[in-house]
């Protein structure tokens, strides 16, 4: 009997995802960690033409590809600059959770602000820069899935310098005693440009409740 179940193709994915990671760390190959995702592609989101007809997921795949191009044209996560339709804050901002699934330390270093404040969505309580930066170094919390809906999202800028953006995510993560949660929910980012570079300086979670 051939066992042929979600979970484990899922299974067989992550080990060829790794694998592929070894094997071009060994021949020295320069890998963008933030771009470094899996992102499943069902027959049912590929059209008769071979494209795919999914919104999310070209999104997702259009994320990729411009963290690739970025990466190609010596820019860092904290480079994008301000432009008049916001193309800079949400990219930032997209940026944010990118880091966050890939435990990409260097890249939070870049874009967070040094007064940086977030507000824990699961306890609601407040944690600064440095001790967020800690958490995630140290593994504290390991997200296993950032869904984005950037179709949602609402963007306002104010001045040429401030930027706030309201969105909705569905995580999927760990937690530091190993129990595993899955939460959707809505957040808002305020950002701030400094001398052209934008910066996150804080972000508030809220949970939204699950459907009785």
């Amino acid at each position: 009997m051939c066992a042929d179940s979600s979970a484990a193709r899922n299974a067989t994915g992550a080990d060829a995802h790794e694998s592929l990671r070894k094997v071009l760390g060994y021949t020295g190959v320069d890998l963008v960690q933030a771009a470094c995702r899996q992102i499943p592609v069902p027959r049912s989101a590929v059209g008769e033409d071979g494209l795919v007809t999914d919104p999310d997921l070209r999104q997702e795949i259009g994320e990729v590809m411009g963290l690739l191009a970025d990466h190609a044209a010596g820019r860092t996560a904290a480079e994008w600059t301000p432009t008049p339709n916001g193309d800079g804050a949400q990219r930032a901002d997209r940026t944010f959770f990118a880091a966050l699934l890939e435990q990409d330390v260097a890249a939070l270093e870049d874009l967070l602000a040094e007064d940086f404040v977030i507000v824990d969505v699961a306890t609601a309580s407040a944690h600064r820069r440095d001790a967020f930066l800690a958490a995630i170094r140290a593994g504290a919390v390991r997200f296993k899935a950032i869904e984005t809906h950037p179709e949602e999202a609402v963007v306002r800028h104010y001045g040429d310098s401030t930027a706030i953006v309201v969105g909705r995510t569905t995580m999927a993560f760990r937690g530091d005693d190993g129990t595993a949660f899955r939460a959707g929910s809505r957040y808002t980012h305020v950002l701030r440009a400094d001398r052209g570079v934008w910066r996150l300086v804080s972000a508030q979670g809220t949970a939204i409740p699950e459907a009785c």
